[in-house]
């Protein structure tokens, strides 16, 4: 997952060769996660590397075939013995060879995933204004277990509590749907209570398109802690009951954050209306 500049990058940067443009746009566009390599071997990957970047110029072909072609966690592997194998650290040599967004990328993709995904929270609330964007985007996107190692790192590395900062620098229901989230309290066992589905389907159209105006709190309370099983049979009924999709009505009824966040929970469970 990459911050939205990378999105830009890709759009606007018409200068860089055409296989980098469709690197960046693999990784940045494409599937969330790199699958690991079947024929891993990180002496070879560390060699490919050191090939890359040893001499004059920079092989860049080379440098994105070695870390787009691995899993985070086999990078990591490459990073370590990369340093085994010559003494010198791979991100650093990462950066003294390339410039500008493409070697952000590169030493984004060399970063534990953790840690990135906390560097990007902090970038999302330092300075002046928000990225909304960023904050839904990993906390809609991950398990509760994932969501208290971004914590634990976050605390660790900048001293300061996630939730306490994400909340100070929200406002209004979209900070209710950020703390819900950052609580990381999803339930996630896998059994269906299809009585409670009928229910909460009910209770969400009754709270939405079935009166006037919309109770926030009661869809961010379903949403933010119900399974992504029991979601998925709640929203099934959901559709039963009033012949549209979950996703449709919260298109209809919210605004803003709010609505970004919700359909980003929404479109992660049910197929988009």
């Amino acid at each position: 997952m990459l911050c939205t500049s990378m999105t830009f990058y890709i759009h606007s940067s018409t200068k860089q060769p055409v296989y980098i443009r469709i690197f960046l746009a693999h990784v940045v566009l494409g599937p969330g996660t790199i699958s690991p390599s079947e024929n891993f071997n990180a002496e070879r990957a560390a060699a490919k590397l050191r090939k890359a970047m040893k001499g004059i110029g920079t092989d860049e072909r080379a440098i994105i075939d070695a870390l787009v072609t691995h899993s985070n966690s086999q990078r990591q592997e490459i990073k370590r013995k990369y340093k085994s194998l010559y003494g010198r650290d791979l991100v650093e040599d990462i950066q003294s060879e390339l410039g500008g967004n493409f070697e952000d990328l590169c030493v984004a993709l060399l970063t534990p995933q953790i840690v990135f995904l906390a560097d990007c929270l902090y970038d999302a609330v330092q300075g002046l204004g928000t990225d909304e964007k960023c904050i839904i985007e990993i906390l809609c996107t991950h398990q509760n277990r994932e969501i208290e190692e971004i914590k634990a790192c976050f605390r660790q590395k900048y001293n300061k509590d996630l939730e306490e900062a994400l909340i100070s620098d929200t406002s209004g229901r979209f900070r209710h749907l950020v703390r819900a989230l950052v609580a990381a309290e999803r339930d996630e066992t896998v059994e269906i209570d299809f009585e409670r589905a009928e229910r909460d389907a009910q209770r969400l159209f009754d709270g939405g398109v079935g009166q006037l105006g919309v109770d926030g709190e009661l869809f961010t309370r379903i949403l933010c802690s119900r399974s992504i099983s029991q979601l998925q049979a709640t929203f099934e009924a959901y559709e039963r009951i009033s012949g549209h999709s979950i996703t449709a009505a919260i298109r209809s009824e919210f605004s803003g954050e709010t609505k970004d966040t919700l359909l980003a929970i929404g479109k992660s469970i049910t197929p988009v209306a």
